[in-house]
């Protein structure tokens, strides 16, 4: 993956998310960065304060997001099992000899086409549920943060202005 580092850093008194209320709580994450000529990605893992509200809706999207890339995994699960007879076969198959056999051994791929479909549309809903749980403040490029909230972020730039843009 890439190293993950923390950079000393100085939060302000708000909420990341709504940058409304004073924190209550912190909710850690992690900014990542791949840089395109070395193809190293470097990651910054950082906690950011939170207000009460908004940390029990993170916790939720948190959930959410696991309950639904569990879903797309167990329909994963079932993609590959109806596939099972078709990996089972291959052994026996061999080139088609005429137009029959051709025609044969079409339809019988064509048999294992929706456990194909389900398999990867069961990877992508994972894949979906993965995204949605993940919960980023900020965005890093290698050097300096800009966080999302516009009212954090003018905060956090007045107490970190060497990593802030």
């Amino acid at each position: 993956m890439g190293r993950v580092t923390q950079i000393p850093m100085q939060m302000p008194s708000l909420c990341a998310k709504c940058g409304e209320r004073p924190p209550t709580d912190s909710h850690t994450t992690q900014a990542r960065h791949r840089n395109l000529i070395t193809g190293r990605t470097n990651i910054v893992s950082y906690s950011a304060p939170v207000c009460a509200d908004c940390q029990t809706a993170l916790k939720s999207r948190a959930r959410t997001g696991m309950i639904v890339m569990i879903i797309g995994i167990g329909i994963f699960l079932v993609g590959l099992a109806l596939l099972a007879p078709y990996f089972l076969s291959m052994g026996s198959m061999t080139v088609p000899a005429s137009n029959e056999e051709a025609i044969a051994l079409s339809n019988r791929w064509q048999q294992y086409t929706p456990g194909a479909v389900i398999a990867v549309g069961g990877i992508l809903i994972a894949m979906a549920g993965r995204w949605f749980g993940n919960i980023r403040f900020a965005r890093w490029n290698g050097r300096k943060f800009r966080f999302n909230n516009s009212s954090f972020h003018s905060a956090f730039a007045e107490l970190n202005p060497a990593i802030s843009r």
